[in-house]
């Protein structure tokens, strides 16, 4: 077995919390506001639609999640199981 704890790290999981549950998002308004500080004006709803196509595309989530995880863990904050 190559990891030996990840049985153990996934029972820990799964039994505390929905692994399902979204930690983070970004809204309609969300782009609007920022749109409306760049263009100082108001996007049409066919911008709003291809901006929020797109926004995902600009966000390296692995690369979020791992400077959350180092961050925490310079802190102190997750401790070992």
């Amino acid at each position: 077995m190559p990891y030996p704890g990840i049985k153990k790290i996934n029972f820990i999981v799964n039994s505390i919390m929905n692994t399902q549950e979204i930690i983070y998002s970004i809204t309609i308004e969300d782009i609007c506001n920022v749109a409306e500080e760049v263009l100082n004006r108001d996007l049409t709803e066919k911008e709003i639609r291809l901006i929020s196509n797109k926004v995902g595309d600009y966000v390296d989530w692995r690369e979020a999640i791992e400077f959350a995880i180092s961050d925490w863990l310079i802190k102190g904050e997750i401790k070992s199981l």
